[in-house]
């Protein structure tokens, strides 16, 4: 009793000292600096106080308390928004920052929350607030899958903070490879799907996202997405009310814009899209009336000399999922639907990954046990050229939801205690997505 005593005090203690602190964020007294943002909010910047921010962040205790100019400057540019300096500084007096709050609310964010975050998970690195940039992380996985039209954006904003490799890029990557038409050209009729989709993406990022490792071979989807792009580049600005500097900027843009866009074209091969496909295709200054007319009367040649109908190969494309936090290395990434439970009748889970120095097939799948009926989720590895599986993690089904693939519930196999809930130690993954 006395223990538990001493425990209520503590959290009685430290729920005083936050809200004491939340209180200072907002008196002008306790605040001895003010952080600029590279916009012209209004604001005049954001006050805060450099001893809390020093204790949250080893990067503001060197800024504030080493030997840099900023030590004695009572007002600080940084290299972010206003709107990012500001969740900055709420998630080191508070621990919770403006847009996981609006999750909750908002039943979907713009193209400019996306951005947001993206910069907001970037400045957290900076910052070394580790936990905050895996908060976004997770945030954005979490709603490019609601809504993949928006993964273009992500990535296009990742290449603007310097970001063009690494896990979560890959894996932004690889949304858009699995998801396809739905990322890249989203029904912006649909409110279940957001986004301008490949209209997004800038010079330097619609490469990636149009390459054969992403897209395959669907050349098709690929001119649909230039068809789109392509005139994205002329901007309708008023030349007569810029100067030669500002005009020359405009040109030498569209100019390598068009250049680009006619760079990818020209690996497209419409003799290979298929017939009703190409017929829907409109001429462009890519690909022209007599471009498109060609390669449809080389189909019907083609289709005379066979003596029979032209059969095409549609991919069919699945649900994905992502794992992280697993004690084994090779199950982290993403997972791509890959056929159906045979006993189950929902998708199977792959993806390649390494296992004992040597590169296997992971798979995530659920599974009825046929002697009692119960059904849960697995999480293995099927080594290649060998009949046998190893299973790593298993998760018990959701009652509500039994479908979903589970977040929070995996555990090892063969261990029947639940993983901590510390990500930092997790033996067992967490699975977004799917």
């Amino acid at each position: 009793p006395i223990l538990i005593l001493i425990l209520i005090i503590i959290i009685i203690i430290m729920g005083v000292l936050l809200n004491d602190i939340k209180t200072a964020r907002t008196e002008e007294a306790y605040n001895d600096v003010c952080l600029m943002g590279t916009d012209k909010d209004g604001s005049g910047g954001i006050l805060a106080s450099k001893l809390i921010l020093a204790m949250r962040s080893q990067v503001f205790h060197k800024m504030f308390y080493g030997n840099f100019r900023e030590s004695e400057a009572l007002a600080i540019p940084l290299n972010y928004s206003s709107s990012v300096i500001r969740s900055i500084v709420d998630y080191c007096y508070t621990d919770r920052t403006t847009k996981s709050d609006e999750q909750q609310q908002a039943p979907s964010y713009s193209e400019a929350d996306f951005r947001d975050m993206v910069s907001l998970r970037s400045a957290a690195d900076f910052f070394e607030l580790s936990e905050l940039r895996e908060v976004m992380a997770d945030l954005l996985y979490s709603e490019m899958a609601k809504h993949p039209g928006m993964t273009c954006a992500v990535l296009d904003e990742l290449s603007a903070v310097g970001e063009t490799d690494g896990e979560f890029h890959d894996t932004c990557l690889g949304i858009i490879r699995v998801m396809g038409e739905a990322a890249l050209l989203p029904n912006n009729d649909d409110d279940a799907h957001p986004g301008r989709g490949v209209l997004a993406c800038g010079n330097s990022v619609i490469g990636k996202v149009l390459a054969e490792e992403v897209v395959g071979y669907d050349h098709c989807l690929i001119a649909r997405c230039l068809q789109k792009w392509e005139p994205s580049g002329r901007r309708e600005d008023d030349e007569g009310r810029m100067d030669e500097g500002d005009i020359a900027s405009k040109q030498y843009g569209e100019m390598r814009h068009a250049m680009i866009a006619r760079g990818i074209a020209g690996r497209v091969r419409l003799n290979l899209i298929a017939p009703p496909k190409l017929a829907r295709l409109n001429p462009c200054s890519l690909f022209s009336r007599d471009q498109l007319y060609e390669a449809l009367k080389e189909h019907a040649l083609s289709t005379e000399q066979e003596g029979g109908s032209i059969l095409t190969k549609t991919a069919v494309r699945g649900q994905w999922c992502i794992v992280k936090g697993a004690s084994c290395p090779g199950a982290n990434g993403m997972y791509s639907a890959d056929g159906i439970s045979y006993n189950d009748g929902v998708p199977i889970y792959e993806k390649k990954g390494m296992y004992m120095d040597k590169a296997e097939p992971f798979k995530l799948f659920r599974r009825v046990n046929d002697n009692t009926g119960n059904a849960n989720w697995f999480l293995g590895v099927y080594p290649v050229g060998s009949k046998s599986k190893i299973y790593l993690y298993t998760s018990r089904v959701d009652e509500v939801e039994k479908d979903k693939i589970p977040m929070y519930t995996w555990r090892l196999w063969g261990d029947n205690q639940s993983p901590p809930t510390n990500n930092a130690q997790l033996p067992a993954p967490i699975v977004l997505g799917g």
